[in-house]
């Protein structure tokens, strides 16, 4: 692959948010699983209620790209954006299953989903991305770690699965 290319690869262009490097099998030790599953019209119908946020825990480039992948498929936006709601929610779940037998890092009524960002690179293969408080605190708890993700939608449902693993084959500390 071209410098150019590769340095592009692990860039998205909108602000500063970057994916992980590729990663071999020899050098990952999977530490968290998490998974969701999302009825799509329920999660249209939050997004369309009068006077709902729910909308506000999709950052502007997942609402765009939600709008774009529309667009392409002919599907609308709300089945993009649960397959995104469903990578947050995995995301969760696989952080905090590294997390068993510690207390939360992040109090779970102050999470801002927003910064939980489920992006795509210029390939549409997607991956987790995160900004604020969310990314220092997962830094801080998981060191090492990065998260993988899969989504899927078919009919009335949206799925994800995320798995949290180090890339350099390390472990996460335990609290014995």
């Amino acid at each position: 692959m071209p410098a150019d290319q590769a340095d592009r690869s692990h860039r998205l262009g909108e602000g500063s948010l970057r994916f992980p490097p590729p990663a071999t099998s020899a050098g990952m030790n999977a530490v968290g699983l998490g998974v969701d599953l999302v009825h799509i019209p329920a999660l249209t119908e939050q997004l369309n209620s009068p006077g709902t946020r729910f909308g506000e825990s999709f950052a502007s480039s997942e609402r765009r790209a939600a709008r774009r992948r529309a667009a392409e498929t002919g599907l609308d936006e709300a089945h993009h954006l649960a397959a995104r709601w469903a990578g947050k929610e995995a995301f969760i779940k696989a952080w905090s299953s590294v997390l068993v037998g510690r207390p939360p890092v992040v109090v779970p009524d102050k999470v801002d989903m927003a910064h939980i960002q489920i992006a795509g690179d210029a390939y549409g293969r997607p991956f987790v991305a995160l900004t604020g408080d969310i990314a220092e605190a997962f830094a801080a708890s998981v060191p090492g770690a990065t998260a993988l993700v899969s989504l899927s939608h078919d009919g009335d449902y949206a799925i994800a699965v995320c798995q949290i693993v180090h890339l350099d084959g390390g472990h996460v500390a335990s609290t014995s």
